[in-house]
Order: structure tokens, then sequence, then C-alpha cells
């Protein structure tokens, strides 16, 4: 972790990327803030994912509905291409009314988006969403979370 990585994402970041690195083996670094005008300051680079910049989102909202649309509606605005998000419930219901909610047309940027829930990731393949192939794409929730 760099030493000037974000104040305010010190009680979660750390976490997700020990999970990532004890559970799935990738090597995270957590990136420092710069407070320059139009930088972009993404929290961590996965260097086992070809140094992508990634975003972690931990909303503290209770429903996930929000959870989802909330964190992609801030990616999108920090531009970011990979976002992943951490999520209190695997209620898939819920999940996809969270994808629903965005809108698969308006993913911005996006490339990727994962789901952490507790120590499980879900890689959430983009195409489902804007091929509408939601019983594809709910099953797998399903299944994986």
């Amino acid at each position: 972790m760099h030493p000037a990585h974000g104040k305010n994402e010190l009680n979660n970041n750390p976490a997700i990327a020990r999970i990532l690195a004890d559970d799935y083996g990738m090597q995270i670094r957590l990136m420092p803030i710069d407070n320059t005008q139009n930088v972009r300051n993404p929290d961590a680079m996965i260097v086992t994912r070809n140094n992508e910049l990634w975003e972690f989102k931990s909303p503290v909202t209770v429903s996930v509905r929000k959870q989802i649309f909330n964190s992609i509606k801030q990616a999108k605005m920090q531009k970011r291409e990979y976002v992943l998000i951490k999520i209190s419930t695997k209620e898939v219901n819920d999940i996809m009314n969270g994808f629903l909610d965005v809108g698969f047309s308006r993913l911005g940027t996006l490339k990727k988006i994962d789901l952490m829930y507790q120590r499980k990731l879900v890689s959430i393949d983009l195409s489902l969403l804007r091929e509408k192939r939601y019983g594809v794409l709910f099953h797998i929730l399903d299944e994986k979370l």
C-alpha cells in the first residue's frame, strides 16, 4: 500500500486487496491519491492482470440493488474501466435489479465488473448484459455466489 493511499479508503481497500492476494493469488498495489486537477486516482493496480487499474467500491447502503447501481454510476463518473464492487448480500434478484437500473447501454467506459461477496469473487461478463441474456447471468450469479 502506498503511504499516500486515500484516508477514506483505508477501511475497505486493504481488506479487499488482502482477499484478492490470499484467496486468488493476485498481486495488488494500492495506489496513491494525487490531488492534482484532472488526475485520475484509481484505487488499485492489479499487477497479475497486466497492471489493470481498478476502482474498489464498498458501498454502505443496505440495499444491494443500490450498491450495484451507485457503484457503477460512480465508476462511470470517474471514467474507470475496471470496478470491483463488494456487496453485502448474495440476493441474485436484487443484484440483477441493480444492473437493470443502470441500463446496459449506459455502462460508459466500463470494460469489466467484478462482484465480491464475503470472500467469493465473480466476474461479470458485460456481453451478457449488453445482449440481455439475463437468465444466463442470473444462473452464473446464483451458482458462484
